[in-house]
């Protein structure tokens, strides 16, 4: 994984929002335009790393933005580091 261990640590409180009544919702498709996702579980993660961006600090989302810019990282990276926190449901 390209990305470094002080960024990985920021993001792991995604893990916090994934909570089972959510993960029942996704499984059954019960999220806006479900019956469109070809991949739920992309879907899943990046949802969670949306609501994880709104909902945190300013500071955090600071930290965040220089790191990814910093470290040079991509979607593809970002996704790789969300497969380990968010678990796939299908």
């Amino acid at each position: 994984m390209k990305m470094s261990k002080e960024t990985f640590e920021l993001l792991k409180p995604i893990k916090d929002l994934i909570t089972p009544e959510i993960v029942e919702r996704y499984r059954t498709r019960d999220i806006a335009r479900g019956e469109n996702v070809k991949d739920i579980n992309v879907r899943l993660r990046w949802d969670a790393y949306h609501a994880f961006k709104r909902s945190c600090s300013a500071d955090i989302k600071d930290k965040l933005y220089w790191a990814f810019r910093n470290e040079k990282l991509n979607d593809s990276h970002i996704d790789t580091a969300l497969r380990r926190l968010v678990p796939n449901i299908e």
